[in-house]
C-alpha cells in the first residue's frame, strides 16, 4: 500500500513537472530552500498544513487532489461538484447549527449554575 507522504510526492512531483517547474523555481514560489522541495518529493519530508495551502495556491491545485492516489488528473469531473453541492447545503445548515449550539451552551450554563 503507497503511503500518504508517497502519495503527496508523486502528486506535487508531477504537477510541478506538468507546471514546467523545477525544484528550484517551486521552492522559490514557495519561499522555502530547494532542498526541501527534493525532501517532500521523495516522501521524506512532509509539509506544514501552511506550505500545503500555499502549494496548492501556486500549483493551483485543490487541497484533496494532492492526496489521491490515482492523481491530480484523475478526479471525476463530478467529485468537485459533488463538494460544491455539500458546501452549499453545509453553509445553508450553518447558521441554524450554531444557533442550536449556542442555545444548547446557555442551557448547560444555566444549568450548571
Amino acid at each position: 500500500m503507497t503511503t500518504i507522504p508517497e502519495i503527496l510526492a508523486t502528486n506535487i512531483r508531477n504537477r510541478r513537472q506538468e507546471l514546467g517547474w523545477t525544484q528550484a523555481k517551486l521552492a522559490e514560489e514557495l519561499n522555502v530552500h530547494p532542498t526541501f522541495v527534493g525532501s517532500i518529493e521523495r516522501g521524506k519530508k512532509f509539509p506544514s498544513t501552511v506550505t500545503l495551502e500555499k502549494i496548492c495556491e501556486v500549483m493551483q491545485l485543490r487541497p484533496y487532489a494532492l492526496f489521491l492516489e490515482e492523481g491530480v488528473d484523475d478526479v471525476p469531473d463530478n467529485t468537485e461538484a459533488a463538494i460544491a453541492r455539500f458546501s452549499i447545503a453545509l453553509m445553508k445548515d450553518l447558521p441554524a447549527l450554531i444557533k442550536e449550539r449556542v442555545r444548547k451552551n446557555q442551557e448547560d450554563f444555566f444549568k450548571e449554575r
